[in-house]
């Protein structure tokens, strides 16, 4: 019994209503990720601009590109024939029928999963895990070290609960839903936890069993007292989906995800999942958890609360599995089994020991909340905590090393099959004497690429929304960094017209776009691409400088390089370059948007993007695509005189006003924003919110917004290509 059980609070948090009417229950409706079939050399830098759109006609299935992961995967939108979102079965039945199209690699439908754990009414505190597993005498040893790095993967954490003050040293908010996430935001760095439902503060109470202060007089003990942690917010409302908490996995491991700053320094050595879903490994998972484990770092998974066969992540290979057992080493009745299983450990059992039976742990909202909870959420972060202070005896203890240590080591466990209970303590004593364990040499790490260089000052221009201004006859010195597009605009008339691109040793293509089409190419593998080509008419066209990527070798091209472009037939006026702005008593000049002065050469924006430096010398209008049921909220800041007007296909005005418009319940398809030419030339910015939705590129076969439609890529004039994934400085 613990001496400070009287003092502590226990907190009952009641579930969310109509929660889960919300969330989904086995995958993510309309989602998928796949990995296309290599067909050219830039295959693995940039998807091929038709690759989706023929994927789309020979499948029936409407797929448009969300955003690029990791290892070569893509988030995708499956749509049905109509293009209306399938529900989860009809989801599966799509990425099945993709999974047999030529162009697919591999495919796998954004498993939702959940936290695996069971919260109950509180209770006295009793630390009997530790006691089962001989951690006083394992401590005699070591107590982990400060250098230590160990991950989690969860629902955030309270970073000022009193027995975890201090123990964080970074993390991040993987959660790109921003309806899920709870915090009123997607991705992004605070990775606090805001509670959701009954599972409320679930990583707070995994993290608090393997790193929570000890000797410090208050709460309870941490399996490694000294270790910080590194926190990925993966869960929010009811569970997270697939995508999110395998990326946030990855980066943890050292591996590099768009928008998402490395974690250099702090690179774990271990990390836990307590969360997963009553489904098989899929490719997706598997390649994630091959990458982690070549990287010798340990993942470490629940097994699953169903009393049924391993979920996953843990039925993966080079995962260490954990079931859960009670206070008497048996295994708990509601812990999933099979051979997937490595470990056994602590995880309650209070159908048979009453709430005392469940693992007491830290919890919130308040800094001194502490609670019971059961499942093999408890029981894998033990071994996460083990694993680590085996890693600080002997920092070469990667994933292969821990099982053999933790199997070969442990104690009789009940109807557990001939798989053994963890004991910390033999572990620990096995490790420390070296004469006994026979050396694993320590893979080498994913290290990942260094930028080379700042970016250059026209930056950010990593998509065609972003791209910036050049003129014709214009020769600038700029730099690409790893896996980082550079966009230009290029206003031009008819007549002949020059690209060249002097790189050097980094090899970088170079593309003449124009209406989201491939104009012209060049993709050596020198660095040095020219492009000839006659344009018809006055135009806007985009240059697209592509750093190639070699996925195979694992090298990501980058470096300076030099642009040229010539344009001997004249050019149309162009926005100032940044770098070099007009005077202010020049007259101002039209945007990179234009022309846009009517409804049929109206420019494409998208949901949740912020354009500034518009001018209004004329009237503007733009077109964005919307899901059923979004609401359209536009925000405009300067021009003062002039009101934005948000006017559906037919013409009628749904909402107007002089600093915004707003339409609510609205149908998916296509809305046009107008301002009209005011009494001055002004300049001005809009901010385009599609509540509950995020941006996606689009591809042609349906242009983007908020969602593809099925709206003509005719009717909606400029349309993205396929591979216009942002690509942030990392």
């Amino acid at each position: 019994m613990s001496p400070f059980a009287s003092a502590l609070i226990f907190a009952v948090v009641a579930a969310t209503p109509g929660l889960a009417a919300k969330v989904p229950t086995q995958r993510v409706p309309g989602r998928a990720l796949l990995k296309l079939q290599p067909t050219s050399k830039s295959a693995g830098a940039i998807v091929d601009e038709g690759a989706l759109k023929a994927l789309s006609g020979r499948s029936g299935a409407q797929v448009t590109l969300v955003r690029r992961s990791v290892l070569g995967w893509l988030l995708v939108d499956v749509r049905d024939a109509r293009g209306e979102v399938p529900d989860e079965g009809a989801t599966l039945e799509l990425v099945h029928r993709l999974a047999k199209d030529p162009a697919v690699a591999a495919s796998s439908d954004d498993k939702w999963m959940q936290a695996f754990a069971v919260a109950n009414d509180p209770g006295r505190a009793q630390e009997w895990p530790l006691d089962v597993i001989n951690i006083n005498d394992a401590w005699d040893v070591t107590q982990g070290l400060s250098s230590q790095r160990i991950g989690i993967v969860d629902t955030g954490l309270i970073r000022e609960h009193e027995d975890l003050q201090g123990k964080v040293a970074g993390g991040f908010d993987f959660i790109s839903n921003s309806g899920t996430a709870g915090d009123g935001g997607g991705r992004d760095a605070e990775f606090e936890d805001p509670g959701d439902d009954a599972r409320s503060f679930h990583g707070t109470h995994v993290a608090g069993t393997i790193a929570a202060a000890t000797n410090n007089g208050v709460g309870i003990s941490g399996i490694n007292r000294n270790a910080q942690l590194m926190i990925v917010r993966a869960l929010g409302f009811g569970g997270g989906d697939l995508v999110d908490i395998m990326e946030g996995a990855f980066w943890l491991a050292g591996g590099q995800v768009d928008g998402v700053a490395d974690v250099g320094a702090n690179r774990v050595s271990v990390m836990n999942l307590s969360l997963g879903s009553a489904s098989q490994c899929s490719s997706f998972e598997q390649d994630i958890v091959t990458a982690i484990d070549n990287a010798g770092v340990v993942f470490v998974a629940a097994a699953g609360n169903d009393s049924g066969p391993v979920g996953s992540p843990a039925n993966c290979s080079g995962v260490v599995a954990v079931a859960a057992h009670g206070p008497n080493l048996g295994l708990a009745p509601y812990s999933s089994f099979g051979s997937q299983v490595d470990i056994v450990a602590p995880g309650g059992d209070q159908q048979n020991f009453g709430q005392a039976g469940g693992v007491l742990s830290s919890l919130g909202p308040d800094a001194g909340d502490y609670a019971f909870y059961e499942g093999t959420s408890m029981a894998a972060p033990h071994v996460t905590g083990v694993i680590s202070l085996l890693q600080a005896l002997d920092p070469a203890t990667n994933r292969q090393k821990a099982e053999q240590l933790l199997s070969s080591t442990g104690v009789a466990c009940s109807s557990c099959q001939g798989k053994k209970a963890m004991d910390a303590a033999a572990a620990v004593a096995a490790v420390s004497d070296v004469s006994d364990v026979d050396p694993v040499d320590p893979v080498d790490p994913v290290d990942p690429v260094d930028p080379v260089g700042d970016d250059d000052e026209l930056e950010e221009n990593d998509d065609v929304g972003s791209a910036r201004g050049l003129a014709c006859n214009t020769t600038r010195a700029l730099i690409a960094l790893p896996r980082d597009q550079d966009w230009f605009n290029v206003s031009v008339a008819a007549g002949p017209m020059s690209l060249s691109l002097r790189g050097g040793a980094p090899d970088l293509d170079l593309y003449l776009v124009q209406d989201g089409a491939i104009l012209a190419a060049s993709e050596t593998g020198t660095g040095n691409e020219a492009i000839d080509v006659d344009v018809d008419g006055s135009a806007v066209l985009q240059v697209l400088v592509n750093p190639f990527e070699d996925t195979q070798n694992g090298i990501a091209h980058s470096g300076p390089y030099t642009l040229e472009i010539v344009c001997t037939g004249g050019e149309a006026p162009v926005e100032p370059d940044p770098a070099e702005p007009a005077p202010p008593d020049a007259p101002i000049d039209d945007d990179h948007n234009e022309p846009n002065d009517d409804v049929d050469s109206a420019a494409e924006l998208f949901c949740n993007q912020d354009v500034a430096d518009l001018r209004l010398n004329d009237d503007d209008w733009f077109f964005v695509v919307v899901r059923d049921g979004d609401t359209l909220d536009i925000d405009k800041r300067g021009a003062d005189d002039a009101e934005v007007a948000i006017v559906d296909v037919d013409g009628t005005v749904l909402g107007s006003g002089a600093a915004g418009a707003k339409a609510s319940g609205l149908s998916g398809g296509r809305y046009l924003i107008h301002v009209p030419e005011g009494d001055v030339e002004a300049g001005y910015s809009l901010a385009v919110n599609c509540r509950g939705q995020r941006a996606i590129a689009s591809t042609p076969a349906a242009a983007g917004g908020c969602a593809a439609t099925t709206t003509s890529t005719s009717l909606l004039g400029l349309s993205a290509l396929a591979f216009l994934g942002r690509r942030r400085r990392r």
